[in-house]
């Protein structure tokens, strides 16, 4: 009787597991597009300001934008990644380069 209960156990722990581990990813997606965008913008900063070393990252913000307008909710995350990707490359440890 043991060895069910054990086998039992690690089953549901694993279903748990699983369960957490997959939803994650998902429910990061769903915190919206719209807000990691936002996010990124806040970090690029102002785009009035001439700054050559962010038109990488401010070329990604835009086409997070587009796909966010075409309702493609995974290039918009995609994109957004790559912005903030640029956004800490180009970044010192002291602000801006």
């Amino acid at each position: 009787m043991t060895g069910k209960r054990e086998i039992l156990l690690a089953a549901c722990l694993f279903a748990v597991s699983a369960t957490v581990l997959f939803a994650a990813p998902e429910s990061f997606a769903d915190d919206s597009c719209a807000e990691q965008l936002e996010n990124a913008k806040l970090q690029m900063g102002d785009e009035s300001e001439l700054r050559p070393h962010m038109e990488k990252a401010r070329e990604h913000i835009a086409a997070a934008e587009a796909a966010m307008q075409s309702d493609d909710e995974a290039k918009c995350l995609e994109e957004v990644q790559k912005a903030m990707t640029w956004i800490r490359m180009n970044r010192s440890h002291h602000g801006d380069r």
